[in-house]
């Protein structure tokens, strides 16, 4: 859990963003994942056509987010449940 980033201990204010109604935070961030096609017994996936769809946790604490949830709730809404991307279309070419 730690080399996914989990962390001990309570979680600090100052380790969250705010962001008021109508804002938003984009993060760009390398990530390499070999994608596997279940449906098929190959390395990889062939050239075609496919969907991503990505799955974000908010929440790397082992304390119960829904304490924090109370205690911040002047400062908004703490979003502490998994997030998924709407299916996002790409397509691997021949080469």
């Amino acid at each position: 859990m730690r080399k996914a980033g989990f962390r001990d201990g309570d979680p600090q204010e100052d380790a969250f963003l705010t962001l008021k109604q109508g804002e938003s935070y984009s993060v760009q961030k390398d990530y390499l994942e070999k994608p596997y096609d279940r449906m098929k017994a190959t390395d990889g996936l062939r050239p075609g056509n496919y969907f991503l769809e990505l799955r974000v946790n908010p929440w790397y604490y082992d304390a119960d987010p829904r304490i924090y949830s109370e205690k911040w709730r002047n400062k908004g809404q703490l979003q502490f449940q998994n997030m998924t991307s709407q299916p996002m279309p790409f397509t691997i070419e021949e080469q």
